[in-house]
């Protein structure tokens, strides 16, 4: 790919770059052009004169996608490097009075932070993200209107925060503010699951049937709006899937009522493996048919004979396709091994063939010591 050559060129370069990432199940590449382009235009115009803060603001948008969506082997880096972005732009934004861009970019990093605390390796720094975020949004939301869509940005991250503390009835006021909000029907979906994802989550809390139901609609809905952006209906109906498989904890297993929200979890989480791309988001495909997996064996479990192996089959061919996909992105396998182990296992259990269940064995053996060969090496003390 030749340079552009002008601030302006690459910038608009890479914003074409990012539109074609978001609409695509082939982001990686569409992404890291986008950052390459913008890139080029900071250092053209590294201090806004041309751009204002919009090269930075698009540069930190472009990592915090590539975090988001587990595009990246360094997720710590593009979460820090989409940081220095925001703020590089937010600074530009504030210098110039330009107080609606500069607080969008403050929620901008706030988003960030909220997902960079999933990745650190202690409860200080996990807690030092979240309030960092909090400050941001609070800070952010002193200067936007409540008709902008920067502000429904804000309410949703809100959100998030207070589901992070378990407050989920503030989460849910402050998601229904965003919808209120949502001026572009893109970003209405993702925000359709957020709420969703409040509710169910206080409904599993309180045993609220009717809140549960709402949540459930809600993903609904954003699944069916979801279209022109992959990830978002991925999200839809992973966390529909999710809050089924849940819900069913509170039901009798085995009851009409606990089949009816087990096999919607099943439909669910296959659905939402449909959305990414299994070479490019090999750890989110592989979650979701882990997901799918435990799932078809909890419905294996209520039944009996050639039915029961009916399910237990359906998760070995989704941690299959699981271990399959993660060992050729070359990632590590070694929980899925175990969970395969271990649907062998049952498969051996339910078997009246002597033949079959001596080859279960054999596969479960198999699986076990593979899982231990990719375990980490405890180095012995001297």
């Amino acid at each position: 790919m030749s340079p552009l050559g002008t601030a302006e060129s690459e910038f608009f370069a890479g914003k074409a770059a990012f539109q074609k990432a978001l609409r695509s199940a082939q982001t990686r590449a569409l992404f890291k052009e986008a950052e390459a382009h913008y890139l080029k235009a900071t250092t053209l115009d590294k201090d806004g004169n041309i751009l204002g803060g919009s090269s930075y603001a698009d540069l930190g948008q472009t990592y915090s996608f590539i975090l988001t969506h587990q595009l990246t082997d360094v997720p710590k880096k593009d979460g820090n490097d989409a940081i220095s972005a925001f703020s590089k732009g937010a600074e530009i934004y504030q210098k110039r009075g330009n107080l609606p861009q500069y607080a969008r970019l403050l929620v901008k990093k706030g988003n960030v932070l909220f997902n960079l605390s999933k990745l650190e390796d202690s409860q200080a720094a996990t807690t030092k993200d979240l309030n960092d975020a909090e400050s941001a949004v609070l800070a952010a939301l002193r200067n936007i209107e409540e008709k902008s869509e920067n502000y429904a940005e804000a309410q949703n991250l809100l959100g998030v925060l207070y589901a992070e503390r378990r407050d989920y009835q503030k989460a849910i006021d402050a998601h229904e503010t965003a919808i209120r909000s949502v001026q572009s029907q893109d970003y209405l979906p993702e925000t359709l699951t957020l709420l969703g994802q409040a509710q169910t989550s206080y409904a599993w809390q309180t045993g609220d049937k009717t809140l549960y139901e709402k949540g459930m609609e809600n993903f609904r809905r954003a699944s069916q709006i979801c279209q022109s952006i992959p990830f978002d209906c991925y999200e839809a109906h992973i966390s529909s899937g999710t809050a089924s498989f849940n819900w069913a904890d509170r039901l009798r297993a085995g009851s009409p009522d606990w089949t009816m929200e087990i096999e919607r979890s099943i439909t669910e989480f296959g659905l939402s493996s449909s959305f990414l791309s299994r070479g490019e988001q090999a750890t989110l495909y592989a979650e979701t048919k882990q997901l799918t997996a435990r799932a078809n064996t909890e419905r294996g479990l209520t039944e009996k004979g050639e039915e029961s192996l009916r399910f237990l089959r359906a998760a070995l061919l989704a941690l299959t396709d699981g271990i399959d996909t993660l060992t050729s992105a070359g990632f590590d396998a070694k929980r899925l091994y175990e969970k395969r182990a271990q649907c062998y296992d049952r498969l051996r259990a339910d078997s009246i063939d002597q033949a079959k269940k001596n080859e279960y064995l054999r596969l479960a053996t198999q699986d076990r010591d593979a899982a231990k060969r990719l375990a980490p090496k405890v180095a012995s003390a001297r």
